[in-house]
């Protein structure tokens, strides 16, 4: 073999190399590609709990809205929600359920009624209706063009899961927490009578 024939080899072996810039081809992993999900939770009895959001960054905001106590209309997308006095919205930074998340429970039935009984609860106990509200979420978030996709799917808790759950979204916020305890510190004492 002559020198000009290696060279003219090597030279080949330059111009494919794989490694160069301008012959990567750009790949996108699919595992890569985060789609929010929105998950209903059951306890092993089938009974609803509540749902939690995946990926929901950008939509935190009308997720908040959905746990409408006060009655006013809530709008997200051209679609009207109900108010619903015993549903609350938490975030959730870490829990058995997954990290990140937010959560929106529904509470037992005592704790979402005004006195008067004139806030409407959850219809939690028909079969099908948290499945149907939580497709009614991603529509909504689609037709605001929040998300283009979202998965909406079914999950049931293990027991150790559901109360991490009820936990998480039961404890109070910090700014609840002072407020309650100023008030303790001020609160009638055993010499109130005598002043």
């Amino acid at each position: 073999m002559s020198k000009r024939n290696s060279v003219a080899c090597t030279t080949s072996v330059v111009i494919v190399e794989l490694t160069s810039p301008k012959k990567k081809a750009k790949v996108v992993d699919k595992q890569t590609v985060n789609v929010p999900k929105i998950f209903t939770l059951f306890n092993k009895d089938g009974r609803p709990l509540g749902w939690v959001f995946e990926g929901f960054f950008d939509g935190r905001e009308y997720l908040k809205k959905l746990s409408n106590k006060s009655g006013s209309l809530t709008i997200v997308g051209e679609i009207e929600f109900k108010s619903f006095s015993n549903l609350k919205t938490k975030w959730l930074p870490e829990s058995l359920i997954g990290n990140r998340l937010w959560g929106i429970i529904i509470e037992p039935a005592h704790e979402g009624v005004d006195e008067d009984g004139s806030m409407r609860l959850f219809p939690s106990d028909q079969e099908g209706v948290p499945m149907a509200w939580a497709k009614k979420i991603a529509r909504a978030m689609m037709l605001a063009e929040v998300y283009t996709n979202i998965q909406v799917k079914e999950r049931f808790l293990t027991k150790n899961e559901e109360c991490d759950f009820i936990a998480r979204c039961s404890t109070v916020s910090y700014k609840e927490a002072v407020s309650a305890v100023s008030l303790e510190s001020v609160a009638p004492g055993l010499f109130e009578e005598l002043i």
